[in-house]
């Protein structure tokens, strides 16, 4: 039995070992290992510059490099040389920079770096237009608000390594001022750093806003200080006095003659005036002068006129002669003097006061030189400061010339009111007094020398008022400074003043003897050059 087992065992193995595949499948291969990734290493791509507000920049970038250290980014300004800004961590793709200080064309150029190997620059240009120009800077230093003039003092604080232009700016309306928009005035030309300016505002009539500029001759831009804003200051109210009336009974009904003693200026004053209603045309204003020579102003009007009311002295004199102008019935006696030696030389304007041939009045001031065109008329002064660089007249400056239109008209000077406002103070700059544009010496233009004075106006509706104030005479009769005589007349009713020679040469003369009413200070009538007053037409 075992024996059959077997046999059928080996038979099964032989017939088994005879089925084997000459062919069998081969064992796979393996799959080869990846190579390792080579690390990328490239310049930014995509780069991008914003400018917000014109005066910084944000730079943007895209980076494929997969191994760095970080990106360096130079820039280059409007010469074209790169310099270093600073390099940006891997990873970090903007960078800001307010590094700016003019506006022009600009270029970044950045690289990618590891180590001491660095990538092709990326480059992107742009432009910066938002800086300031660079201006000089003013600053003020002191301001004095007087009725008929504001005053600025100012200091240079940078000049931009050069001369500076400057003055002063103002505007009327709500608007800061500029050059471009507003009105402006310059008195000192060229000024350095440190340097100290003067501007004056005449007259400002409604509430201004003003500021100081300084402009750069080289860099041609302009630098301003803070705006001042400035309510013009009250004017001084006018003297009330109690006057009587004297007038005579051989004067005609145009005329009035009134006398007063006051100490409305806590001196005591005696004084004397005249109006006059010209508009009849019974009555003239005369304005005379001597051929040669002096002459009284009584002897003078008796002789030139047929029918003399009033009359008091007229303008100035050297010598024999007069430096006041004098236009007698449309015929010019005599010119303005008009070229001054004060601490310089100066071309000035000098008060006028006259009347037009259907009896219209007021006050101008005159150049009578014919430099530039001249003479001219204009209803402002050339702003003369003594010791201030000089100003030089023109048919446009100090405002465009007029023509007044004068019959008859004299001159004198300082004037003291114009169009209702008093024109003239005692505000000083060292030893100057900055309204005495007509430049005046000291014992007529003083803050505290009381004189005898005489002066000239008119009122709203077209009088004419003469003015004799004595003066030298304690106790009695001290005299005023010219404040006072412009408060005097508008005290009775004057719009436009101008002063007159006064001192020893104040006269009021009235009636047809011309008797002098007044106390001269000489003792007696004093001879001079020219006089005005009332007469018949």
């Amino acid at each position: 039995m075992m024996k059959r087992y077997l046999a059928a065992f080996a038979l099964l193995a032989f017939l088994l070992a005879g089925c084997k595949d000459n062919n069998p499948t081969p064992t796979p291969e393996p799959e080869p290992k990846p190579e390792p990734e080579v690390p990328v290493f490239a310049a930014p791509t995509n780069l991008k510059v914003e400018t917000p507000d014109g005066i910084s920049a944000v730079l943007t970038w895209e980076n494929a490099s997969t191994e760095y250290d970080g990106v360096e980014v130079q820039k280059a300004g409007p010469s074209g040389k790169y310099k270093m800004m600073g390099n940006v961590p891997a990873g970090v793709f903007t960078f800001s920079d307010q590094d700016f200080s003019e506006n022009g064309k600009y270029s970044y150029r950045i690289c990618t770096f590891k180590g001491n190997t660095y990538s092709d620059y990326a480059i992107v240009d742009f432009t910066i237009d938002g800086i300031p120009e660079p201006t000089p800077t003013v600053s003020v230093t002191s301001m004095n608000n007087e009725p008929n003039m504001l005053v600025i003092n100012y200091t240079v604080t940078d000049d931009l390594g050069g001369s500076v232009k400057n003055g002063i700016v103002w505007t009327t309306d709500s608007t800061d001022p500029t050059l471009e928009n507003g009105e402006s005035f310059e008195y000192w030309k060229n000024l350095r750093k440190g340097a100290s300016g003067l501007g004056i505002l005449m007259n400002p009539a409604v509430p201004v806003k003003v500021r100081v500029y300084a402009k750069s001759i080289t860099e041609g831009t302009v630098g301003y200080s803070e705006v001042i804003d400035v309510t013009p200051a009250e004017q001084p109210a006018p003297y009330n006095v109690s006057y009587e009336d004297i007038t005579p009974s051989e004067l005609p009904s145009e005329i009035k003659v009134y006398k007063a003693h006051t100490t409305v200026t806590g001196h005591p004053l005696n004084i004397w005036y005249s109006i006059a209603d010209l508009s009849t045309g019974n009555v003239t204003l005369r304005t005379i002068c001597t051929d040669s020579g002096k002459q009284k102003s009584s002897a003078m009007a008796k002789a030139q006129t047929e029918n003399p009311y009033v009359f008091v002295n007229g303008g100035y004199f050297g010598g024999n002669a007069s430096v006041s102008y004098v236009l007698d019935k449309g015929v010019q006696k005599a010119e303005n003097e008009s070229f001054l030696a004060r601490k310089k030389s100066y071309y000035v304007s000098r008060g006028v006061f006259g009347v037009t041939s259907d009896a219209k009045s007021s006050v101008n001031w005159r150049f009578g030189r014919s430099v530039s065109g001249g003479p001219y008329f204009y209803d402002t002064p050339i702003p003369q400061i003594d010791g201030a660089p000089e100003l030089s007249p023109s048919k446009t400056f100090p405002s465009p010339a007029i023509d007044p239109g004068y019959y008859s008209a004299i001159g004198g000077g300082p004037v003291l009111v114009k169009d209702g406002k008093i024109r003239i103070n005692f505000l000083m700059l060292d030893d100057v007094y900055l309204s005495n544009f007509e430049l005046f010496p000291s014992d007529i233009f003083n803050k505290s020398t009381r004189q005898p004075r005489t002066a000239i106006g008119c009122t709203a509706d077209g009088k004419v008022v003469l003015m004799v104030v004595d003066g030298r005479n304690t106790g009695v009769s001290e005299g005023v400074i010219l404040t006072d005589l412009a408060r005097l007349m508008t005290g009775v009713g004057c719009v436009d003043v101008m002063n007159l020679d006064g001192g020893g040469s104040s006269v009021f003369c009235v009636g047809s003897a011309m008797t002098v009413l007044n106390r001269p200070t000489d003792g007696t009538e004093r001879a001079v050059v020219s006089a005005v007053g009332f007469a018949k037409k």
